[in-house]
């Protein structure tokens, strides 16, 4: 790693506390030792730009799954069926068509779709059919990819059959065409019993029960299968999952990972995929700390809406990292304080913003620090500041940065 002047002056200061603790201690709040039972996977490929995406890549598109399949363990997609019965692999029932107009996907033919894709996706838009063709000359050994489908819960889609169990079976029928990728273990995602038992009857793979709802957190069935919205069970404070097998979606911070692995589900969706990559890489072993800052007292007494902590050159690290803030507030804590990540790029341009609300109960502050991002969005420097939006006096006690990397 290249490190500058002053990153040199502060490690050198705090080499003797350099620390591979061999344990969770370094992230006190994550059960490490589940990480290895837990199959990371993509959510829509490698996540939906720009928020947690690839700024190249549009979400479900073959290039996005395959950058999935290269961090991680597989991936989640979504897929909608055409007016001529194909599936393809979008996430929303409409698409914008090449004269900017919004049009149910289940309405147009394959040439109209593909047409479609070409003028308003870039051609990222694939059909399941040239999904497969294409994942055949790929050399993967094993990879998860998880069906959402969407597509039995577009109204028009239901007009394309005489009845639902017509639809079923023509969806069945296509999705047994991955199969043919002996490496791929295949799951289905579905929003009802009725879709959930036929797949489980008629299709070799395994069905998932979508938990979208607070009513659906009610299912406590221990032989079914659950895919659950990692909010909702941390707004419901539930303390484990429920079913046979668990999915739990979408983990995109690093304080998600954590909430997520934590839970012990069997796979975890991520629109964060580098961050999935760090996660999957982790062991009890292999994450070393490294100080950056350290001041007993941290705070204004005049008031001050914005303070500097500090800043890194992007161009002094050369692997993706999580940035740790540590403090106590004590009873000097005031509402109303954001620990906030921020970046301009060579023009001056705001490029990147990323924050994490103080409360008094948190000592620790993460946030995945993703250099192939930065450097795409052409940012050189990465600022670090507490944000005091009410304009209060303030002290937070013994205040570190500390930057965790895997050896």
């Amino acid at each position: 790693m290249r490190f500058s002047t002053l990153f040199l002056i502060i490690s050198l200061f705090f080499s003797c506390d350099k620390t591979n603790k061999g344990d969770s201690l370094l992230i006190p709040e994550l059960k490490i030792e589940l990480i290895e039972d837990v199959k990371i996977i993509g959510h829509k490929g490698s996540g939906d730009p720009p928020n947690h995406g690839y700024l190249q890549y549009k979400s479900n598109s073959y290039e996005s799954i395959k950058n999935a399949f290269e961090l991680v363990d597989g991936s989640e997609i979504d897929l909608q069926i055409s007016k001529d019965l194909s599936l393809w692999l979008y996430h929303d029932f409409t698409v914008m068509d090449c004269s900017n107009n919004q049009v149910n996907i289940s309405t147009l033919n394959d040439e109209e779709v593909n047409k479609i894709s070409s003028c308003t996706y870039g051609g990222q838009i694939i059909s399941l059919t040239n999904f497969i063709s294409k994942l055949k000359s790929e050399n993967y050994t094993s990879k998860t990819l998880s069906l959402d489908m969407k597509l039995l819960e577009n109204p028009e889609a239901e007009k394309l059959f005489k009845n639902r169990n017509e639809f079923l079976s023509k969806v069945n029928k296509s999705i047994n065409e991955i199969k043919q990728l002996t490496f791929i273990t295949l799951q289905i995602e579905v929003s009802n019993m009725e879709d959930y038992n036929y797949f489980k009857e008629n299709n070799n793979s395994t069905p998932y029960l979508l938990i979208r709802t607070k009513e659906g957190l009610k299912q406590t069935n221990p032989d079914l299968n659950f895919s659950y919205n990692l909010n909702l069970l941390s707004t419901e404070l539930i303390k484990q999952t429920i079913g046979n097998k668990s999915q739990i979606w979408t983990a995109n911070s690093v304080d998600e990972m954590i909430n997520a692995i934590n839970y012990s589900p069997n796979y975890i969706q991520t629109d964060n995929v580098s961050l999935g990559h760090f996660f999957k890489k982790m062991t009890p072993n292999n994450l070393i700390i490294n100080p950056l800052f350290f001041k007993h007292i941290y705070g204004t007494k005049d008031k001050q809406e914005y303070l500097d902590v500090f800043t890194l050159n992007i161009d002094d690290f050369d692997t993706n990292f999580i940035l740790n803030l540590s403090f106590n507030t004590k009873e000097q804590f005031k509402e109303g304080l954001l620990v906030v990540y921020t970046s301009k790029n060579s023009k001056g341009e705001a490029a990147y913003w990323t924050g994490d609300k103080i409360v008094i109960e948190k000592e620790n502050y993460y946030s995945f620090i993703n250099l192939e991002k930065l450097k795409q969005l052409d940012c050189k420097e990465l600022k670090v500041y507490i944000w005091n939006t009410n304009k209060q006096n303030f002290q937070l006690f013994n205040y570190s940065i500390n930057q965790l990397v895997l050896t």
